[in-house]
Formats: C-alpha cells, structure tokens, sequence
C-alpha cells in the first residue's frame, strides 16, 4: 500500500523527490515506460512492481488536455496504448482544432467505438489544470484505507475463529 502511494505522489510529480525520480529514470519518456536498469536504487525497483497496479486505478479529469493521450487514463476506461497497435507521442489537446474533437484525426488512429466513446466526452477547454483522480476513492484522492480494500482480499472468516472470538465472550474467556 505504501509502496502505490509512493507511485501516486511520484505520478502527481509535484514534488522534488518526484522530478528527481523522472530525471534519473524516466530521461524524456512517459513514467509508465521507464525501465529498470542496473543500478536502480530499491525505491525505484519497489515502486515499479506496484505501478500497473496503480496506473489501473488512475484517472484523469481533462481541463487543459496536457496528458497523454495514448498512455492516461483520461476516457475512463483503461490508457488507449492497450486498445491499439500503433501510437505516438501526443497530448490529448492534439486531437482538439477550434475547441471542438477533430473526428477526422480521430478516425486515423482509433477504431469506430473507441472514436465515438472519445467524442462522448468534452473536449479540452483549455483553461484550467489537468486533474489525477484515484477512481478507488470518491474524493479522487489517493488514501491508504482505499488501497487495503483492494490489496486484501473480502475476510470471511472461519466458524471456529467467529466462535472463540465472539464479540459477547468475555475477553478473558476468547483469550
């Protein structure tokens, strides 16, 4: 849990630890397709196992349009990179001509549905900041607790442990 809120505040990126992080490691790519390499220190190499784990539950409330389209979260339903063979380096606000979605650009990289799924949603209005949201949480802020109901599985428990610690008993008497 700990180690995916160390991924969230390194995504975040406002913080010096973070533009630390993404100039050793990340050298001009998206944070998502850095690698691990010789050399990386153990928070790196911690923080990498969570991340696809975190990315999933990462979404992003588009304002400005200055995130990824291909590797963001921004349509709610997953990065577009996994629903297509072919992408490039491009913000979402590239698909936008005179405040509205070019549907023709669209057309030539997205299939049918994913196009019209696009075009459900408005387009970058170019005022205001890009916002992450964890989707785990309803603030869209990132918590630990949100993190623990995902990692730990619902406990059923078992009949013996529900009868030697019934929450009648004495404590004396289920010790």
């Amino acid at each position: 849990a700990f180690s995916m809120k160390l991924w969230w505040n390194f995504r975040h990126g406002r913080s010096l630890w973070a533009s630390f992080l993404v100039a050793k490691y990340c050298r001009g790519r998206r944070p998502c397709l850095a690698e691990e390499r010789a050399g990386s220190s153990y928070t790196w190499r911690r923080i990498r196992m969570v991340q696809g784990l975190v990315e999933d539950n990462i979404g992003w409330i588009v304002r400005s349009g200055r995130m990824d389209f291909w590797h963001d979260n921004w349509v709610g339903s997953g990065p577009l990179c996994h629903r297509v063979e072919v992408f490039q380096n491009q913000q979402v606000v590239d698909f936008v001509s005179g405040g509205e979605w070019n549907a023709r650009l669209l057309a030539q990289v997205l299939q049918p549905e994913l196009v019209r799924l696009v075009m459900a949603i408005p387009p970058p209005s170019l005022h205001g900041e890009d916002r992450m949201v964890w989707m785990l949480n309803l603030s869209g802020k990132f918590t630990v607790a949100s993190v623990l109901s995902l990692l730990q599985p619902h406990f059923n428990g078992s009949l013996v442990a529900t009868c030697i610690w019934h929450r009648f008993l004495p404590i004396t008497v289920s010790f």
